[in-house]
């Protein structure tokens, strides 16, 4: 996976990495140049010492919406995936009501839905 950088993008870059008013997207700016000049992932993950998903996200994001990709915030780093059994209880209590936690409804409300960050 690389980047698709074509003649009227490349010049661009060169400039944007020297004279960036932000360390993110000068890094974001050199790694979209070397993928384009056919860095593999994994290279420039070790050298940049990235996440190869942070890497992969910024090409794909950046082979989608251009230059306005360097400019965004990374997204953030995977999570550790969830096991065959917390995803089965997971799903049993998608389909709990309220009752089963001792709550005396038998549907949720929207004021009663609790969104925790991670």
């Amino acid at each position: 996976m690389h980047a698709s950088i074509d003649p009227s993008v490349g010049p661009k870059l060169g400039p944007m990495i020297r004279r960036s008013r932000s360390e993110r997207s000068a890094r974001r700016a050199a790694l979209i140049l070397e993928s384009g000049l056919g860095a593999d992932v994994e290279s420039l993950a070790h050298r940049n010492e990235t996440e190869l998903d942070e890497i992969r996200a910024l090409t794909v994001d950046f082979n989608v919406r251009g230059m306005r990709a360097i400019s965004r915030k990374p997204p953030k780093a995977v999570g550790t995936q969830m096991s065959r059994e917390d995803i089965a209880v997971v799903e049993q209590m998608i389909s709990l009501t309220p009752r089963a936690f001792g709550r005396p409804d038998w549907r949720w409300l929207p004021e009663e839905v609790i969104i925790m960050d991670p």
